[in-house]
C-alpha cells in the first residue's frame, strides 16, 4: 500500500518520488512477488545504480545480499530419480572387493578392467554409494575426452547436490563456488579432470581414475604433475 501511495504522488517518511525512473523502480518491485537483483532491476527500469542508491538511502526500498551458488550442473529436484542399481554376479563380486578396501581404512589400489559397455560405471556408482553411506567422500577423475555433459549427468542424476564438478571450462566464480561446496562438506562427490585431484575433500574414501591409460592425466604445464601419483 505504501508503494502504491508513493506512485500516486504521496510522501513516504517525508520523501516523494522525484523522477519517472524512481517511479518505475518502485512499480517493478511492487508488482514482483520475489526480490530482484540490482542488475536486473536497473535493466528493467532503464536506470543506473545511483537511482537505487537514492531510494535505498531514503528507506523507500531495501537492499540485502544473498549468496548465490554458481553451479551450472544443478539437478532439477523435481526430476525423476534413477532406480536402484542392479549388478551382475561378477559386478557384485568386484564391488565387494572394493568395498572391503574402503572399509579397511588402509591404502589400497585396484585396476578395474573391462571393454566399453561391460558395466564399469555401475560398479563405480555402487562403490560411491557405499562410500557416501560410510560418511566418506570420493573423487572421480575423467580424461578430457570423456568429460561430456552425458558423463557428468550420470553422476549428477544419482547423487544430486552432493556432486561438484571441476574442469577448466568453468568460470572462476563457478570454480570458486565448487571449491567452497567441497571445502565445507556440502559436496562429497567430485567429478572432474586431472586438477580435481587437488579438491579439498573431507574424509576421502576413494579416488577413481576412469580410463586411467589416457595421457591427459599428465600435466606438461607448470606445475607439472601426474594425477596417478
Amino acid at each position: 500500500e505504501a508503494a502504491l501511495s508513493l506512485l500516486d504522488g504521496d510522501c513516504y517518511e517525508g520523501y516523494k518520488l522525484r523522477s519517472d525512473k524512481q517511479r518505475e523502480v518502485v512499480r517493478l518491485l511492487a508488482e514482483s512477488d520475489d526480490p530482484i537483483s540490482d542488475r536486473e532491476l536497473c535493466a528493467a527500469a532503464d536506470c543506473t545504480v545511483a537511482v537505487l542508491n537514492t531510494l535505498t538511502s531514503h528507506g523507500v526500498i531495501a537492499e540485502y545480499k544473498r549468496a548465490v551458488d554458481r553451479n551450472p550442473y544443478k539437478v532439477d529436484e523435481n526430476a525423476e530419480q534413477p532406480g536402484p542399481l542392479t549388478l551382475s554376479d561378477e559386478q557384485a563380486a568386484v564391488c565387494d572387493t572394493l568395498r572391503n578396501f574402503v572399509d579397511s581404512g588402509e591404502p589400497h589400489a585396484a585396476l578395474l578392467h573391462g571393454v566399453t559397455g561391460s558395466g564399469k560405471t555401475a560398479v563405480m556408482l555402487s562403490l560411491i554409494s557405499h562410500i557416501l553411506d560410510k560418511g566418506k567422500s570420493a573423487i572421480v577423475l575423467l580424461p578430457e575426452i570423456a568429460l561430456t555433459p552425458q558423463s557428468i549427468a550420470i553422476f549428477c542424476a544419482r547423487f544430486g547436490a552432493c556432486v561438484a564438478v571441476i574442469h577448466s571450462g568453468l568460470s572462476s566464480g563457478e570454480r570458486y563456488d565448487a571449491y567452497e561446496r567441497i571445502r565445507t562438506g556440502r559436496a562429497r562427490v567430485v567429478v572432474g579432470t586431472r586438477s580435481a585431484v587437488f579438491a579439498p575433500m573431507q574424509n576421502l574414501g576413494a579416488i577413481i581414475i576412469d580410463e586411467e591409460q589416457e595421457h591427459t592425466y599428465k600435466s606438461d604445464q607448470n606445475p607439472k604433475y601426474r594425477a596417478h601419483d
